[in-house]
Formats: structure tokens, sequence, C-alpha cells
């Protein structure tokens, strides 16, 4: 089956846009997002927020490898499952900065007062 001609072109474009918008995405995340860690506020006159939410996430890359040792050394899928549980349990959680948008409730309300 023959792919669209506008599909395509519409995709390539729609790419392009992608990765202009995304490299500034970054840019203007390396900036705001420090700002909201150290306790800045996103301004409230806006429709949408920019907000810090915190992620926990845990280094386990290693997880994979050593569940197929830990398998052949100890004859035991669920052993092996166990044991692993029970070294990651031992791993920190660390907090990573994550930037999210959010609805501004006030904006709606303050929307809705001046259009009365």
């Amino acid at each position: 089956m023959p792919l669209s001609v506008f599909n395509v072109s519409e995709y390539i474009r729609l790419h392009q846009e992608k990765a202009a918008i995304e490299k500034r995405m970054e840019a203007l995340k390396a900036e705001l997002l420090p700002a909201l860690v150290a306790g800045g506020a996103s301004p409230a006159e806006l429709p949408y927020l920019l907000v810090n939410r915190p992620q926990n996430r845990k280094q386990s890359d290693w997880k994979g490898a050593c569940f197929t040792l830990l398998k052949k050394y100890l004859r035991s899928p669920s052993r092996a499952e166990a044991q692993l549980e029970k070294i990651d349990a031992a791993f920190e959680t660390k907090e990573v900065p994550a930037l999210h948008v959010v609805i501004n409730p006030t904006f709606a309300t303050s929307q809705t007062v001046k259009s009365a």
C-alpha cells in the first residue's frame, strides 16, 4: 500500500517543527525549573501554571543482569526475585525535579468575574 504524499510531507514538516520546539523547551526548562525549585511561582494571570512536581527515581539498570545471574545461582526464579527485591529495597530513592503544566483554578474564576 503506497503512502500518502500529504501524510508523509505533513509528518516530515511536524518532525522538523518538533525538533525546533523541543530545543526551545529544553532551554526554557533549564531556566524555569531551577527558579521553581528555588521557590519561584508561575504568574497567576495565566490559564495554566508551571509547578515543580518532584519525582522519585531509583537507578535500577542493573536489575536484568542481576536477575539472570541470581536465577542461575539460586536455581529458582522466585528465590532470585525475592533476593532482587531485598537488594533493590536497600537503594536510596532520589527526588528529581520535574516540570509539569497544571490548570490554574483562579484563572477561570477571574475570567468569569471580568465577563460579568
